[in-house]
């Protein structure tokens, strides 16, 4: 698997977790030693750069960073491991960020992500 598949694939595994209730936001600073430049949240940085955002494989079809990020951020929320603020401002920045453009849906998973 290639870096994009990892960065996509690797936020639904930890989406997974949050929603069957590991909202240790300790464990997310412990791992944050490997994100140097980032705060408590792996994602802060990651997610508003992230440049491959219409990658697709073939045998797994489309990597969907955009919208499997929004959705993190969205269950972060939800079960209060992330406050509202942290997550809006990630998401502004994500929305602000030169990418191409959008054709998955990808808006619609952000404004779920806000809802919640």
């Amino acid at each position: 698997m290639g870096r994009s598949t990892t960065r996509s694939f690797a936020v639904l595994v930890l989406t997974s977790l949050v929603a069957a209730g590991d909202t240790d936001r300790g464990a997310f600073e412990r791992v944050a030693h490997w994100y140097p430049h980032e705060h408590w949240y792996p994602h802060e940085h990651w997610y508003p750069h992230e440049h491959d955002v219409q990658a697709y494989d073939a045998q797994l079809g489309w990597l969907h960073a955009v919208a499997h990020g929004a959705d993190h951020l969205g269950t972060s929320a939800a079960a209060g491991l992330a406050s509202p603020e942290e997550v809006l401002g990630i998401l502004a920045r994500r929305i602000a960020a030169p990418a191409e453009m959008w054709q998955q849906l990808e808006e619609a998973r952000i404004g779920v992500a806000i809802l919640e």
